[in-house]
Order: C-alpha cells, then structure tokens, then sequence
C-alpha cells in the first residue's frame, strides 16, 4: 500500500489586524464599533513540495509564502473602516468568505502550486466568537 495516499498534512498560518465597522439596522452592532480580528489561514495537501537547501522535498510550503500571502490581505483592512473597503456587509462570515477565495487565487496565481489547497479560513471577531468558511463537494 502506497502510505502517502491515505496522509494529508494541514498547516495553519495567523495574523492579526485591528478594524473598525458597523452593521446597518443591527440593534447593538449598527454602532460603529472595533475588534481585534484574528485571521487564520488552512492549508493541505498530500506531497511535500518545497526544497530547503540540499533536502529534497522536505516541505508542503514555505511558511515564509503563506505569511507573506497573509500580509498582502492584512494590509487592505488593518486600521481601516471597513464598510469603507469591503463591498459587502462586514459581517464575520462575509469576511471569512473573502479571505478565503482572496487567499486561494493568490497561492495558486503566485506560487502555482495546485497539489496545496487552502482548506479553509478562519476569521475570529474578538476573542470568543469566529466564523470558518470553506468549500464542500457537495
């Protein structure tokens, strides 16, 4: 049996950026108001594919490529109003929604790499509360 098949490795990359927004006609939340969002980024895949110097193949993806993947998404909302930036409501799930298809085009544009797949995204809005958005085959 070919062990590698039945394997999959998961990676997981965080940042964090501050924002401010309002949900309009929400009771408490129409209220302008920040949180510290938390972002955090799923990867898999079934082949290590990266080189590190002389070691063949030691790697799924450099976490180097997703933080700097995560960077050029943190820089669009960080202290920023983001009903001013965002096209939707900026509620978790509509941000947990763009992050993920915002993500995926990037690593698959810029890297090429179709063997990795973003799993999912999650976004947290505060300390107790996130949303998770990611694709079924259903």
């Amino acid at each position: 049996m070919d062990w590698s098949d039945a394997m999959t490795y998961e990676l997981r990359v965080t940042d964090t950026f501050d924002s401010a927004h309002f949900l309009p006609g929400h009771e408490k939340c129409g209220k302008m108001h920040g949180h510290t969002y938390r972002i955090e980024l799923f990867i898999t895949g079934k082949r290590l594919l990266e080189d590190v110097g002389e070691n063949k193949s030691c790697m799924l993806i450099d976490f180097k490529r997703l933080k700097e993947v995560m960077a050029s998404l943190i820089t669009k909302f960080d202290h920023q109003v983001l009903n001013e930036v965002f096209d939707d409501v900026p509620t978790a799930e509509n941000l947990a929604r763009y992050c993920y298809y915002y993500l995926k085009k990037v690593i698959e544009t810029k890297y090429h790499m179709k063997e990795i797949q973003v799993a999912r995204v999650r976004i947290w809005e505060g300390l107790n509360s996130y949303c998770d958005f990611y694709e079924t085959n259903t």
